[in-house]
């Protein structure tokens, strides 16, 4: 609808994302879908804009150097997309934006109090393009909306991710709640080491999985351009200890799910055979 009410031609990629992605003057993906494309061949791109998963700032900058781009987010429960922004290099975050028409947003506590500019909670989702719930499963329903406290009449819907207001009126994404794991009894964001190892000369993007209560392993791409040893020191002079991961393991491409974004399953099964092949080669 987005193409054809303004003129444009909707283009459906073929069994080459990449080929498609040089055809085109907008473009729209999941950051995983977008870092698994060569940028340099797709110079004719206008605009692109990501949304569904949190965005690596590299991929960011990379992209935004030469044409528009725009960091999204939001669920499908709030009719997809209920932020936006445009970023470029030269910004100091890399932030999902202000709400867009007709959609609100609440960071809140655990008793749904409004937390100050600045502290982070969890992100509610409020507004016209709110959705009525989970057709034929009201238990879901009742856990993931509310009435909205703050404009009666109108539901909330819980969107389980992490967030902060900047001073600029802006927000900043932090991945999602259940990404907050224990390790070693301690509390660990994983964007928070991932963010660390995008950082790192030569990582495009980062992953990392909780593998059990006292290992974290991370995932780094492409393969040929980061130096494990460096992207371990890294995290070990930015976190504490127990961010640190087990392992670091580099990959020409992330594997991704049907929807274009990060398959987090397959990458535990690799994570889950490297460190098998490791105890036993040490056994």
């Amino acid at each position: 609808m987005g193409a054809l009410s303004n003129g444009a031609t909707l283009v459906i990629r073929g069994n080459s994302i990449q080929e498609t992605a040089e055809s085109v003057d907008v473009l729209i993906a999941t950051p995983s879908i977008l870092a698994s494309l060569d940028s340099e061949r797709c110079r004719q791109v206008k605009v692109v804009a990501v949304a569904g998963e949190s965005c690596p700032r590299p991929l960011a900058d990379r992209w935004s150097s030469f044409c528009r781009f725009y960091n999204s987010c939001g669920p499908t429960e709030t009719t997809i997309i209920n932020t936006a922004e445009e970023h470029w290099p030269e910004k100091q975050v890399l932030s999902i934006g202000r709400p867009t028409p007709n959609n609100t947003i609440y960071i809140l506590d655990e008793n749904l109090h409004p937390q100050p500019i600045g502290v982070k909670g969890e992100i509610w989702a409020g507004g016209d393009c709110v959705t009525m719930g989970y057709l034929g499963n009201e238990l879901l329903t009742t856990e993931r909306y509310l009435p909205d406290p703050f404009r009666p009449g109108h539901m909330m819907f819980r969107t389980r991710d992490l967030g902060r207001w900047t001073d600029d009126g802006e927000l900043e994404h932090f991945g999602r709640v259940d990404d907050q794991v224990k390790i070693r009894g301690f509390r660990v964001e994983l964007d928070a080491v991932s963010n660390v190892l995008e950082g790192v000369e030569g990582c495009l993007q980062a992953a990392t999985l909780k593998y059990d209560d006292r290992t974290l392993v991370s995932f780094v791409t492409p393969a040929s351009s980061v130096d494990l040893a460096a992207a371990t020191g890294a995290v070990a002079s930015k976190l504490p200890y127990y961010c640190v991961p087990a392992a670091v393991l580099p990959m020409d491409t992330f594997p991704h799910t049907s929807r274009g974004k990060l398959d987090k399953r397959a990458l535990m099964k690799i994570a889950q055979a490297y460190l098998k092949s490791l105890s036993a080669e040490y056994a």
